[in-house]
């Protein structure tokens, strides 16, 4: 797996209620951040399908194609 750098902004106040949240759950603030990332939904494989390239559908096509 790659790593990728994250660049997320977030006030002083969200700052502490994530350090606080973290230190509640017996983790540091990177595996706080990571477990909510974690949580996200999976990327749709059907989208891919429409990456740029491909021609513009309508809702018509893009049932079809499904």
């Amino acid at each position: 797996m790659k790593s990728k750098k994250l660049v997320v902004r977030v006030t002083e106040f969200e700052k502490k209620q994530l350090q606080e949240e973290a230190d509640r759950r017996g983790m540091t603030y990177s595996e706080l951040l990571r477990s909510f990332i974690a949580r996200l939904p999976l990327p749709c494989i059907l989208c891919a399908k429409f990456l740029p390239g491909d021609e513009t559908l309508d809702s018509g096509a893009l049932l079809q194609k499904i």
